[in-house]
Order: C-alpha cells, then sequence, then structure tokens
C-alpha cells in the first residue's frame, strides 16, 4: 500500500507460540512435545510498531525537487499532494524530519476526505506523534478510513475495541472488523482472526477455521502464520496431522528469523519427527533461535552440548546456554545447569558466567 503508514497494532513486537518446554534432564532425552499451540492473543491484541511508509512518487526526480512540487500543490489544498508533502516531512525526505508539520499535513488532507491520510494522523494521535497522544481522536480518523475500506484503519479500529482503546471494549464490533480487513487479505487481521478462532476468544472455538485463516495469511508471507499453520500441522489440529506439513511450515518462517519457528524446526530435527534426523541441522536451527533469546532453544543448545551431539561433549558451552535459559526462568534450565556445573571446575563456572551475563548486554548471543 504504497504511502500508508504500515500499521500492525503488534507485527513489530510478538509474544511467542508457547511450545510447552522441553523437560531435558542429565539420563532421559526428551518428554512429548507440547500438548497445545497457544496463539499470541490473550489479554490483548499487540500493540502498533507501525511507520508510514516512505512514498515513492516521481522517482526519476530529484528529492528536494519533489518537495518544492508537493508544497506548491499542497498550499494550494490538493490533498493528494498534502498527503505526499505530510509523508516527506514524517520521513525526512527531502526536507528535515518534522512530525509537528508531517500532522499538520496529514490533517489538512485527512479533513478533504483523503483516505490514506485519515488512517495516517490516526496512526500519529495512536502513538502521540508530532501530536498529543489521544487513543480516542486515533480512533475517530481509524473510523472514517475503516468506512471507506482502508484494511489497515479496519484491522486498528478493531484492535481498538478489542484493547478497549478510545473506545469501550467491545469483542463483537474487534471480530466484525478484523474481518472485514482479513477479508480484503490483510495478513496481520487473518492471522489475529485464526489466533481468536484456535483459543474461543470472543468467537465460538473452530479449529478448522482457526487453520483456514492462518493458512491465508501463511500463504502472503505471515512468519507468525506460517510458525501456528506449523504448529496445528504438528498436533492434527484443524487439519490432517502431518509432520512433514510442519516442517514445511516452521521451516518458512525460520528463514524468516521468526525465533519460535526456529526452535521447533531444530526440535523436528532432534527429534527426527517429518524430517530424518539430523544432530547438525538441530544445532543450527536451536542456535539461531538461541541467539535471539529463546529459552527453550537455549536450553535444548545446553543439553546437546553435554550429550556430544553433532557436536563433541562440551560442559563449559553447555553451562552457558543452561545458564543463559535458566536467566529466564526455564526451571529445569535451573536443574541443569546445577547438573553440568558440578562436572566443571571453578574457572571454567567463572568464564561461562561471564559470558552468559555478556549476552544479555550484546546485540545478539554467540552460538558455542
Amino acid at each position: 500500500m504504497h504511502g500508508d503508514k504500515h500499521e500492525t497494532v503488534g507485527t513489530g513486537k510478538h509474544s511467542e507460540l508457547a511450545f510447552a518446554s522441553i523437560n531435558w534432564n542429565r539420563a532421559g532425552r526428551r518428554s512429548a512435545l507440547p500438548a497445545a499451540a497457544r496463539p499470541l492473543i490473550p489479554g490483548s491484541l499487540p500493540r502498533s510498531s507501525a511507520k508510514i511508509s516512505k512514498i515513492r512518487p516521481l522517482n526519476v526526480l530529484s528529492s528536494d525537487f519533489r518537495f518544492r512540487a508537493f508544497r506548491c500543490a499542497a498550499e494550494c489544498g490538493f490533498p493528494e499532494a498534502q498527503y505526499n508533502l505530510a509523508t516527506m516531512y514524517y520521513n525526512g525526505v527531502g526536507v528535515e524530519k518534522n512530525l509537528p508539520e508531517a500532522a499538520r499535513w496529514f490533517s489538512l488532507a485527512a479533513t478533504q476526505g483523503h483516505i490514506k491520510s485519515q488512517f495516517s494522523i490516526g496512526v500519529m494521535h495512536y502513538h502521540g506523534e508530532g501530536v498529543p497522544q489521544n487513543h480516542k481522536q486515533a480512533v475517530t480518523w481509524f473510523q472514517m478510513a475503516a468506512e471507506e475500506g482502508h484494511a489497515k484503519a479496519q484491522y486498528s479500529l478493531g484492535a481498538a475495541y478489542f484493547n478497549g482503546e478510545g473506545v469501550p471494549k467491545n469483542i463483537p464490533l474487534a471480530v466484525e472488523w478484523l474481518m472485514l480487513a482479513a477479508t480484503q487479505n490483510f495478513p496481520p487481521a487473518q492471522y489475529i482472526l485464526g489466533q481468536m478462532y484456535h483459543e474461543g476468544q470472543g468467537i465460538a472455538q473452530d479449529r478448522r477455521r482457526a487453520a483456514n485463516w492462518f493458512r491465508r495469511a501463511a500463504e502472503i508471507g505471515h512468519p507468525e502464520a506460517q510458525c501456528s499453520l506449523g504448529a496445528l500441522y504438528y498436533h492434527g489440529e484443524g487439519v490432517t496431522k502431518s509432520f512433514e506439513m510442519a516442517v514445511l511450515w516452521f521451516r518458512k518462517a525460520a528463514e524468516k528469523g521468526l525465533a519460535l519457528a526456529q526452535y521447533n524446526l531444530g526440535r523436528m530435527f532432534h527429534e527426527g519427527e517429518g524430517v530424518a534426523k539430523n544432530h547438525q541441522e538441530a544445532l543450527k536451527w536451536y542456535g539461531r533461535a538461541a541467539d535471539q533469546g529463546h529459552p527453550d532453544a537455549q536450553y535444548g543448545l545446553g543439553v546437546m552440548y553435554y550429550q556430544g551431539e553433532g557436536t563433541e561433549p562440551d560442559y563449559a558451552v553447555s553451562y552457558k546456554w543452561m545458564a543463559l535459559a535458566a536467566a529466564q526462568g526455564l526451571a529445569h534450565g535451573v536443574v541443569s545447569r546445577d547438573i553440568v556445573r558440578d562436572q566443571m571446575s571453578l574457572p571454567e563456572i567463572a568464564n561461562m558466567t561471564r559470558e552468559s551475563s555478556a549476552f544479555f548486554t550484546a546485540p545478539s548471543g554467540v552460538t558455542g
């Protein structure tokens, strides 16, 4: 959606679909995979992390020329020019970034009925960018754009009703607006509807419909929906159980960098479910998720280094990953960390404790 502010009310910061923790220990290797996948809600829809996307009109001309041209047309009252000018102020393209000016020009265009500007000024009110934060005012603008069929505005309005932000909480209205956005193939709305049908939150629980909405978003490339669909295939919820299909969807999401999917794919390689057992691949995918701070993946790495699976046994590296998992509250990580520690020297323990502490301050972890 060229020029829109990409309002996802939450694809930016997402909770993980929580598979149950692995129950590894020194003597025995595994418990069953989790009994249920719990998608991202409950409690609230994810909050917005949107930014107005950069405009791309008249690319053959310099940004300075475009700014002057849009400014001239905007001052003559043309709403599309006002929208483009506002977007340039918002992004700092052709002019110094100026959020109050962006808000002013979006408002001028919005009051003339410019739909994308109505949505954009709504998002600025939602976040308090260039204007005081005001969820009620944001909802007013979202409503205007949503009624004209703007999918992102429909989704944002649905999220507002779901969370009771700027309007009284109203789940039926939330579902209505989310459904309108979803039927326009807006993946975040499809994903949220999948979650709601999966959990029966605000609507009757229906795992088949959950699978349908997850699939629609997954096929467009939404990584959380791909991971959720993989979980449904793993458990046989709303679809015919298939480890092979679970691996397929976990891999798609994992390759997009989703830590939970990387962990799940590592589990499948570790256990040889839906794919030939491959400890090197398990180490790779556990490692990618662990570097993003996923505690179960950190624990899985600790187990593999302790048992020498796909690598030489290394108690020091095992301790580091167990300690990281334990620091995030993984109970069996605490127990296993202490078991590994009993087989290490004091200098080794001190060194790995320093590495574990550094992990939380560094940009990313470094897989042992």
